[in-house]
């Protein structure tokens, strides 16, 4: 399986040798094979990358500030509804998001580009999510990864330790009316004649 092709040109007729030519033979041997093991690297890369992605519990969008997602994770996938092999609708996932790449460039603009926080519901489920920026080489603002986990437990247990808190305030105070009201017609019964520990 051929590379690629190396042509050389020359304005100049029979400008190479035979030696010439064999060395630049043996030149682009030496540089299949170099393309040949970074291919084999690039490809080694992207499955760990992929197995990466599909092994985080939290959903991960990957998307370009237009809008166009470069990478989804199943959980992101199971998180918006989604079957793992159904066609990604990237304003609809946008709209449920209530957020955007655009929305994360603005922030950014303002704030500077650090990770901006966001809230959404989506099928009943509350998620909290994250828009990071993701810098090209030259630390130009290229895409924006969005990572998002389910916090219905934390809701959850919220509304516990409201609900718990409420009720032992609730019985805390119950019996301080009791003791109080006794005190005054206690007081009010006695008055000065009362005992002094009273």
């Amino acid at each position: 399986q051929e590379s690629g092709v190396l042509v050389l040109w020359s304005v100049a007729p029979n400008r190479y040798s035979q030696e010439d030519i064999r060395l630049l033979d043996v030149l682009a041997s030496e540089a299949e094979v170099i393309l040949r093991q970074q291919q084999d690297v690039v490809r080694k890369e992207r499955k760990y990358f992929s197995t990466l992605m599909s092994s985080i519990a939290d959903g991960v969008v990957v998307a370009r500030l237009d809008g166009t997602i470069t990478s989804i994770n199943a959980a992101a996938r199971g998180f918006l509804g989604l079957m793992p092999d159904a066609t990604l609708d990237e304003d609809q996932i946008w709209r449920d998001l209530s957020f955007s790449p655009r929305g994360a460039l603005e922030q950014y603009e303002d704030h500077g580009p650090a990770p901006v926080r966001f809230e959404c519901e989506i099928l009943g489920r509350p998620l909290e999510g994250i828009a990071s920026p993701v810098f090209d080489a030259q630390r130009r603002l290229d895409e924006v990864a969005f990572t998002l986990r389910d916090n219905s437990e934390e809701r959850s247990l919220e509304r516990k330790k409201d609900s718990l808190i409420a009720t032992v305030s609730h019985e805390l105070r119950t019996p301080l009316h009791s003791i109080s009201a006794s005190l005054d017609l206690a007081v009010e019964q006695f008055g000065a004649s009362a005992p002094p520990q009273m």
